[in-house]
């Protein structure tokens, strides 16, 4: 029941209606709580962290991803402490708080490391990549966005991750009119 709830909430309803999946984050934690499963009541934090983020509702997503990374280290679920990071990471971006930003990527990117977690490797290169980009520094930008690819091509399931690198590099040479290089 607890898994069924996670993936609703998380596939369902997230990203298209993140009010439904506070609500049904409620309901996980409950049952988390009530069955004494850890890693879903600390999952109800976390969804309700990114749907709040996707409001941009950013002080309570980020009051939740400090309760992800608090239970998470409390637990030591090193997944989820990379995901408090990246979100806070997310939402430091969000708010212009760009060094703040790429310090708690680059602390979800040691534990990342730690645990060879491709997809989250290449997740917070992109990131960062976005950050840099933010601040106009391209080079930097450009570099984090070949880190991304590289780590995505490893990942067996990052087809649409790849293109979006391919289509930020690309972007990145036509700036710079290298007109060869974006086409590549």
């Amino acid at each position: 029941r607890y898994r069924a709830l996670y993936h609703y909430s998380w596939e369902g309803v997230l990203f298209s209606n993140p009010d439904s999946a506070v609500k049904l984050s409620y309901v996980l934690e409950d049952f988390s709580v009530e069955k004494q499963m850890v890693k879903y009541e600390i999952y109800s934090s976390l969804i309700r962290a990114i749907s709040y983020s996707v409001q941009r509702k950013l002080d309570s997503a980020s009051k939740y991803y400090k309760v992800v990374l608090e239970k998470s280290i409390k637990h030591d679920i090193k997944s989820l402490i990379t995901e408090g990071y990246k979100g806070m990471g997310d939402v430091y971006g969000d708010l212009g708080e760009y060094q703040k930003s790429l310090e708690n990527y680059g602390k979800a990117l040691d534990i990342a490391k730690s645990e060879n977690d491709t997809i989250a490797l290449a997740s917070l290169y992109n990131n960062m990549a976005n950050v840099y980009d933010e601040q106009d520094l391209k080079k930097m930008a450009l570099e984090y966005y070949f880190k991304a690819l590289a780590w995505n091509e490893k990942a067996e399931e990052s087809r649409s991750n790849i293109a979006r690198n391919l289509m930020n590099i690309s972007s990145y040479y036509w700036e710079v009119n290298d007109f060869k290089k974006a086409l590549f």
